[in-house]
């Protein structure tokens, strides 16, 4: 039995648990998408700021769905190769987790959008005065 994490590929049948396939990267990616969301969240005064920063969420959150599935494929590869046992690609699937990256892009530039609508609805408040 495998567990496939952002720490790596680990086998959990063996006594200890040994990591197959180390994915620091992804680790790395994803506490940097935290932190920058974080920060974002309180940039709420600084909305041409607040944009910049999401868009490069955005680059950040497409690096990490594209490491996902790279080290998602390399380890599937491995675990073929690797095991006298055969195993097919298609016992090797997907969980809902690799998959909430796009859940995030898709919320991160919905959050662009409305924050520029907002920042319009401002500068027109401004004009009036």
């Amino acid at each position: 039995f495998y567990n496939f994490s952002i720490w790596g590929l680990v086998n959990e049948s063996s006594n200890p648990k040994t990591e197959v396939v180390a994915t620091m990267i992804l680790w790395l990616l994803n506490s940097g998408i935290l932190v920058l969301s974080v920060f974002i969240l309180f940039q709420f005064k600084k909305r041409n700021l607040q944009i910049r920063m999401a868009r490069m969420l955005v680059f950040i959150q497409a690096l990490l769905l594209v490491a996902i599935f790279y080290y998602f494929d390399k380890s599937e590869k491995l675990l073929i190769s690797q095991t006298t046992k055969s195993i097919s690609a298609d016992q090797v699937q997907y969980a809902l987790g690799a998959l909430l990256p796009i859940i995030s892009i898709l919320f991160t530039v919905l959050s662009i959008y409305f924050i520029k609508k907002d920042e319009e609805l401002v500068r027109s408040a401004d004009r009036l005065r």
